[in-house]
């Protein structure tokens, strides 16, 4: 039997990413100028802050402008400020630059910085702790506390003991396809009114590049080759310093062919000459991948339950036309903490009112309502999408009338595997191109092999087996750690789980078209370590 034990806070917050730690500064810069005592803790599962934390990236500043007004000042870590900004359109052989009159203002990054979130994040956690947040990493929340319909905290288990932490109010801040917030979503019917979500996969990978190839702030987007154009994406090369290089994929999560590997095509896409010649003579160091709430504003659920709310990604407060998240997930944790103070003095804390109010006034809504559309017109196919997003962003600036919903969620486009010829993918030469195996080594994963599987398959004979005839055993290619693998024994096709590769991207939980696969986190400190990343 576990041992169990309580622990108190006035404001629990899970996850130590850019959207929990805002939060948390916010409230503890606010308690401190009104002389309020006020307790709170942040749960990280990763080993440490940032150990998790996977991003291109690049850092608008608004948001941490108003949250710490001195932020350079006080050494937040930057790679570089923007120098240069280039949009390019790639078919197999050619890469053509696209005319800066035709890129939306919304996808410039004119005054945006390249940055590590991974140091960022520690930085702020630095902060956080100074003005008296308490940080607890190696905590993984593996289930909620619900008492007369409200949530009061979560439960953290580990090997011999369960450890629960009670709260007057809880931030769900998990991040993409968050385990707890998948629960309060389906507990409280919070997507009744909200259309299906949708997420996109990226796959990065930091470089340290020859010095006459490397051009600190330099930012380049491309869009095209190796995908067609009934897949949503497009790839990222970031200039950082020191002859380093962050390099990445996104590819939407509801591609129709079982066939295609987000893997093999961001190793495809790094084989393009134009991406090849920037690689030329450099040395991978870092790899990763990460599941991307990319929904928009009509996929939104209700923020708000009963004793918390949902904030950055674990909302889908990502603004797709910026291709940028930071700042929405800084902002959303600045609205939380200013509606929960006014409610502070309360038996129980409940914002709905506020929140409401705050955000549709805010000027994160107002960008995710001029954007509302982006997502959803590649659904229609990347020609049409290109087209009418120039029209609503470039030519209109987010001022239109109609608008596109989307009517189901990404694991129904999977579609039969012999709708499909089976895709070759080419054989990996090592120098630019690579496998899973050597990839995930890059990874610096922990994993206690002792603990429970934390990759749940519910109905494991009969999802091995439609997804082994219907699909192809599509988990062996849309996972990008080698999780999944099919094994013939005793003359039965069976499913071999690696849990110990888990690097915690969740597109298993997403894409499984009979949705049996459940993520959920494992021990405390297991996962990816990402240093640099």
């Amino acid at each position: 039997m576990l041992k169990s034990e309580q622990i108190k806070y006035d404001i629990l917050i899970v996850g130590g990413g850019p959207a929990g730690l805002s939060a948390a500064i916010r409230l503890k810069q606010i308690s401190l100028e009104k002389k309020i005592d006020l307790s709170v803790c942040i749960l990280e599962k990763g080993v440490e802050i940032g150990a998790h934390i996977l991003s291109g990236a690049l850092l608008e500043t608004r948001g941490i402008d108003m949250l710490i007004p001195q932020w350079k000042k006080y050494g937040a870590p930057i790679e570089s400020i923007v120098t240069k900004d280039e949009f390019f359109y790639l078919n197999q052989k050619n890469a053509f630059k696209i005319n800066n009159f035709f890129i939306p203002n919304s996808l410039k990054n004119k005054e945006c910085y390249l940055i590590k979130l991974t140091h960022f994040t520690k930085w702020m956690a630095q902060y956080a702790e100074n003005l008296g947040v308490d940080i607890f990493s190696s905590f993984a929340a593996k289930d909620l506390i619900i008492d007369d319909n409200r949530v009061k905290g979560i439960k953290v288990e580990g090997i011999n003991n369960t450890i629960e932490i009670l709260a007057k109010y809880s931030i769900l801040s998990e991040g993409s396809r968050g385990h707890l917030g998948k629960k309060v979503i389906k507990y409280f019917n919070l997507d009744e009114n909200s259309d299906p979500q949708s997420y996109s996969i990226g796959i990065k990978e930091l470089w340290e590049i020859s010095p006459k190839n490397s051009q600190a702030g330099h930012v380049i987007h491309t869009f095209g080759w190796p995908l067609n154009y009934n897949t949503y994406g497009g790839s990222f090369i970031y200039h950082m310093s020191n002859n380093q290089l962050s390099i990445g994929t996104i590819i939407g999560l509801d591609y129709k062919n079982p066939w295609l590997s987000p893997f093999e095509e961001f190793q495809n896409f790094k084989k393009h000459p134009f991406i090849k010649n920037i690689l030329k003579n450099g040395k991978r160091i870092s790899y990763g991948a990460k599941s991307i709430t990319s929904g928009g504003l009509f996929s939104l659920p209700k923020l708000t339950f009963k004793g918390g709310i949902l904030i950055g990604c674990n909302a889908g407060l990502l603004n797709n036309a910026k291709m940028k998240g930071i700042n929405s997930a800084i902002e959303s944790g600045q609205m939380v903490a200013e509606s929960i103070f006014s409610k502070l003095q309360l038996k129980s804390i409940d914002i709905n009112k506020e929140i409401h109010s705050i955000f549709i006034n805010s000027d994160l809504y107002k960008d995710l309502y001029k954007a509302r559309n982006y997502r959803n017109w590649f659904s229609k196919g990347t020609i049409l999408a290109i087209i009418m997003n120039f029209i609503e962003q470039k030519i209109l600036n987010g001022f239109f009338i109609w608008n596109i919903h989307k009517k189901i969620s990404d694991h129904l486009f999977t579609q039969n595997k012999n709708k499909y010829k089976n895709i070759k993918y080419p054989i990996h030469d090592n120098k630019t191109t690579f496998d899973i195996e050597s990839s995930i080594y890059l990874s610096n994963i922990k994993y206690d092999k002792n603990q429970k599987n934390h990759l749940i398959v519910h109905n494991i004979i009969d999802n091995t087996k439609i997804n082994n005839e219907k699909y192809g055993q599509l988990e062996t290619r849309y996972c990008p750690a080698g999780v999944y693998k099919y094994e013939n024994k005793n003359n039965n096709i069976i499913l071999k789980i690696s849990p110990e590769n888990c690097i915690h991207c969740k597109t298993c939980d997403i894409k499984d078209p009979q949705q049996n696969i459940e993520w959920s986190p494992p021990n405390g400190g297991s996962g990816p370590i990402y240093n640099d990343m």
